[in-house]
């Protein structure tokens, strides 16, 4: 193996480690602390009237239950991406 090779390898294998670190990080740790005021936001931004506590489009969810699971959502998208990039 080339010195390019085992550079390149090492670097895919750092990728992926920190994504499913990170992804780990929002599923078990403070992913909704941290990303629930940005979403609050643009939430407010585009339906200034609606509360968290809403249940939008007739959803059997409320606007935080939404957001959490949107969250989980990502959380777990980022562990796959770094779990798809180690297999690869």
């Amino acid at each position: 193996m080339s010195r390019k090779n085992l550079t390149f390898t090492i670097g895919r294998i750092l990728l992926a480690l920190t994504l499913i670190a990170f992804g780990y990080h929002m599923l078990m740790m403070q992913g909704y602390v941290y990303y629930e005021k940005y979403v609050h936001a643009v939430r407010k931004m585009v339906a200034p009237d609606s509360l968290p506590s809403h249940k939008p489009f007739g959803l059997p969810y409320t606007y935080d239950q939404l957001v959490t699971y949107s969250i989980k959502a990502d959380a777990i998208l980022f562990m796959l991406s770094g779990l798809s990039i180690l297999t690869n």
